[in-house]
């Protein structure tokens, strides 16, 4: 089969402005390094923080899915995100307080976090909460520190989890650390074991992407000596969260073709031989630009051997559904799914490189499969959290799919035939 190819590349992008903290409990490992329990400690001593956890942008601005332009140097276009997609669950929320050195003094679970909704549809939040004020100080001279949120852990399968996944063995580790421990969610792209249908993020549903993001904060002496009160809080700022997952889009270009011998259109789409876990957050020591604050990763967080999360037998179906493409103004059928990062030209020499699997129907009934292995087609070497990646499919008149591909700040790359098995 011969292919040339087509990708739009988006970046998705939340964001959580931080509005509010939650009230901090006892230490998760060793209680006798605790502040609690060093001297100069006072009960009730506390500071009252606010953050507000939201995506930027309006869904008419087109600017509620990916970062900044500063924090995006590849320029990926925007595309605004859904509201499921934009959802953080209050009850699977954690904060992990860093001192100015990023190691972790506290972690702050769900049950600390007061959060009320702004609004719910562009996931709007707002969080207050309170925490001692030895912590400032044990965090060091400066008035900086860092917090790291993780966000929607259970969202994927919620019985997955029997312990919070992402905040015990944290204690005294720097990020760096938490990091690489490479805290990691399961993922077999269906609803349930008992469903055929493929996993998307539903409110209702309690299906969520997991997230995560930092920030570095910086407090004054009287920030602290003012914010007593939950009516008189210090507001932190703002920390840009990210999807841990990436989402697939097929758009059905055969449709709009005319000049083919017979009529035909994508029956489905199967994303195949991918990743079966994903890692909540990036890997530091991979990602060294997320060291200091969230940043767009270009490259999926891998565990070692970079195979170990790949599963061979991995078949995640898409759901079809209508879909507005704001390059050609083109209303299409597409097919979606989203997936764990995937190492994609890791895996080009193995026998089971992840591909599509996407059939064609004719309107004389002529059903056909065609493999496009996606090392051969994607100039990325993976497929990296954060990330809409769009291929747009037209046929030939001899039957082959075509595909090309646009880039990053939509220079379109057209390919040499590539020959498939």
């Amino acid at each position: 089969m011969k292919l040339s190819h087509y990708i739009y590349l988006y970046c998705m992008r939340a964001t959580l402005s931080v509005l509010a903290v939650a009230a901090m409990a006892s230490c998760v490992d060793d209680e006798s390094l605790c502040v609690e329990d060093r001297p100069g400690y006072t009960e009730g001593h506390d500071v009252w923080l606010a953050l507000s956890i939201s995506n930027q942008g309006t869904a008419e601005s087109h600017s509620l899915s990916r970062a900044s332009a500063t924090d995006d140097p590849s320029g990926h276009p925007d595309e605004t995100a859904s509201a499921a997609e934009n959802h953080i669950d209050k009850n699977d929320l954690t904060l992990m307080f860093l001192d100015e050195d990023t190691y972790c003094i506290k972690t702050l679970s769900p049950s600390d976090i007061t959060l009320t909704a702004v609004n719910a549809d562009n996931g709007e939040y707002r969080v207050v909460t309170k925490i001692n004020r030895s912590y400032f100080d044990f965090a060091g001279n400066s008035g900086n520190f860092y917090l790291l949120a993780i966000a929607n852990t259970r969202g994927i399968n919620r019985s997955d989890l029997a312990a919070d996944p992402v905040g015990n063995g944290t204690f005294m580790k720097s990020l760096r650390e938490i990091s690489d421990m490479l805290r990691a969610f399961s993922f077999d792209g269906l609803i349930s074991q008992d469903s055929a249908s493929p996993w998307i993020p539903d409110i209702d549903g309690k299906r969520h992407i997991p997230m995560a993001g930092l920030q570095k904060m910086t407090v004054s002496k009287a920030q602290l000596d003012n914010a007593s009160s939950p009516d008189n809080t210090i507001d932190l700022g703002e920390i840009s969260m990210q999807r841990a997952m990436a989402k697939i889009r097929i758009l059905d270009g055969i449709r709009f073709q005319d000049r083919l011998p017979s009529p035909t259109h994508i029956e489905s789409v199967s994303f195949c031989s991918g990743t079966g876990k994903g890692a909540y957050m990036p890997s530091v020591s991979q990602c060294p630009t997320w060291a200091i604050g969230t940043a767009t990763v270009e490259t999926a967080t891998k565990p070692s051997p970079v195979g170990a999360w790949h599963n061979a037998l991995l078949n995640i179906p898409t759901r079809q559904h209508q879909f507005t493409n704001d390059a050609d103004g083109k209303q299409y059928y597409a097919f979606s799914c989203y997936t764990p990062e995937a190492a994609v030209w890791d895996m080009r020499n193995s026998g089971t490189r992840p591909y599509l699997d996407i059939v064609t129907l004719s309107d004389d009934g002529e059903r056909r499969n065609h493999t496009i292995y996606l090392d051969r087609v994607m100039p990325q070497r993976d497929m990296a959290r954060n990330h809409i990646y769009q291929f747009t499919v037209t046929m030939s008149e001899q039957s082959v799919i075509e595909l090309d591909y646009t880039v990053c700040e939509w220079n379109t790359v057209t390919s040499g035939d590539i020959s498939f098995n």
